[in-house]
């Protein structure tokens, strides 16, 4: 390695640059020995520092993203090493099953290290799905950029609907995971007391996943690897491609945990004035035809899973202490319209 610079870079980069070049796995990148490093940006997260890094060599050049973790929750050293490289495998997972999808990836994993509490990939060109939407679909939106937006969103539901076929398990879904799952949050909930959200609340979500059960349970699903967090921040677009990220852990259950996700971001746009709801039912609808979904808002096992986002994004709003008051009553107006939408789901 020659001439290897990185401009005003922390230690901490410059450290997890160093490992990546000295081990094997940098011959992934196939541009021959570096020459130079030079830094593109670096940005702070909640729970990562993040970096971007072109890596010139003999015989091309590559970018790398570097995201460093934080222990934001305090977890042993081992334990929080141990997760990390658990990541580290289920994106190698989701990158080999993407393979054979030419528009449909990831980025591409190389590099992890225990000690410095890395990950590096191979970093790809796209727009993020989620400031895409927020910047162009407010107010009136000219025609041809609902269509452009509405393309990228059917995409990301076909590139889901496509993942989930190939990955499809033969154990059937217990549809009771949901209800405990669900419960999780209800008991939550009733705990804090500006939740707008009581013990008689929690027991009519329950009684109507009880007197459903049975109707769901008629429709068998196999369950399918899933994301977590199939949702608009973790998508990239360009014009021929759409690259989805941020994997945690390799696990198992129904498709529609993932499919509903996105659908409730989308969702939870209608709440701001700016954003009119014809435009945010045109995206959704496009969203779930590329994911070849058959039924709409009244499906009932639809409404198992849409429900379960509703609640963890109310019990995550009301745990959050906000210090404005415009983000007071912002989250007040958030709030009120998750209820309404957990009673119109429950009806």
């Amino acid at each position: 390695m020659e001439n290897v610079k990185t401009s005003q870079s922390p230690d901490i980069f410059t450290r997890a640059l160093e490992a990546f070049l000295q081990s094997p796995r940098v011959k992934m990148l196939e541009i021959g020995a570096i020459r130079d490093v030079v830094e593109v940006k670096r940005f702070e997260r909640p729970y990562s520092r993040q970096g971007v890094f072109q890596l010139i060599g003999e015989k091309g050049k590559r970018s790398v993203y570097i995201k460093i973790y934080k222990n934001w929750r305090n977890k042993s050293t081992a334990q929080f090493a141990e997760e990390l490289e658990t990541e580290f495998r289920t994106m190698e997972f989701w990158y080999e099953q993407l393979q054979e999808f030419s528009e449909f990836t990831t980025f591409r994993p190389l590099f992890f290290s225990r000690e410095l509490h890395c990950i590096i990939t191979e970093a790809a060109s796209g727009d993020n799905l989620a400031e895409l939407i927020i910047q162009k679909a407010r107010w009136f939106p000219p025609r041809t950029v609902k269509e452009r937006l509405a393309r990228h969103v059917s995409r990301s539901g076909e590139l889901l609907a496509r993942f989930q076929a190939k990955t499809q398990q033969e154990e059937l879904y217990d549809y009771q995971t949901i209800i405990e799952d669900v419960d999780i949050r209800l008991k939550q909930l009733v705990e804090i007391p500006h939740s707008g959200f009581c013990a008689a609340d929690r027991e009519r979500v329950l009684k109507f996943y009880r007197e459903h059960l049975p109707q769901v349970q008629r429709q068998p699903v196999h369950k399918v690897v899933m994301h977590r967090d199939f949702g608009l921040g973790n998508i990239l677009v360009n014009d021929s491609q759409v690259i989805v990220h941020d994997f945690n852990r390799l696990e198992y259950g129904h498709p529609y945990m993932d499919f509903t996700r996105l659908f409730h971001q989308l969702e939870m746009l209608s709440y701001k004035p700016i954003y009119r709801p014809r435009t945010i039912r045109y995206l959704q609808d496009a969203y779930c035809k590329g994911y070849q979904f058959q039924g709409d808002t009244t499906d009932i096992v639809f409404r198992f899973f849409l429900l379960r986002h509703f609640f963890t994004h109310l019990l995550g709003l009301v745990r959050t202490e906000e210090r404005s008051m415009v983000s007071r009553m912002y989250s007040r107006w958030v709030k009120w319209n998750h209820l309404r939408n957990i009673r119109r789901l429950i009806q």
